[in-house]
């Protein structure tokens, strides 16, 4: 299975925990797809940074767009007003993590 890695911005009123994220993930995707299209993205939860407000979700190759869709309907959790931006996309995890890091000097 080949998987992409997507590094998401998290835009809120009030910060999340990594389990709430990941509920709002699940929850999000199959409200967007349903539960085949929940299994066909497969997103999963593979690192969250409270102090950043960032995340790193992996997928399926071909269900970036689907992802990256469902994230940008999120609007709210737990009533709180919320956005999930996708500022990039990897093929591995650790050039996700070089990029997010910015230019070494």
């Amino acid at each position: 299975m080949v998987r992409r890695y997507l590094l998401v911005r998290i835009l809120s009123e009030r910060g999340l925990s990594g389990d709430q994220f990941n509920e709002l993930l699940i929850q999000t995707v199959k409200k967007a797809f349903g539960e085949i299209g929940f299994v066909r993205v497969n997103p999963k939860l593979i690192h969250f940074d409270a102090e950043k407000a960032e995340a790193i979700v992996a997928c399926e190759r071909g269900r970036v767009m689907d992802l990256e869709a469902a994230l940008a309907l999120a609007t709210d959790h737990l009533g709180v007003t919320i956005a999930l931006i996708t500022t990039r996309v990897s093929g591995t995890i650790k050039s996700l993590r070089k990029r997010r890091a910015g230019p070494q000097k």
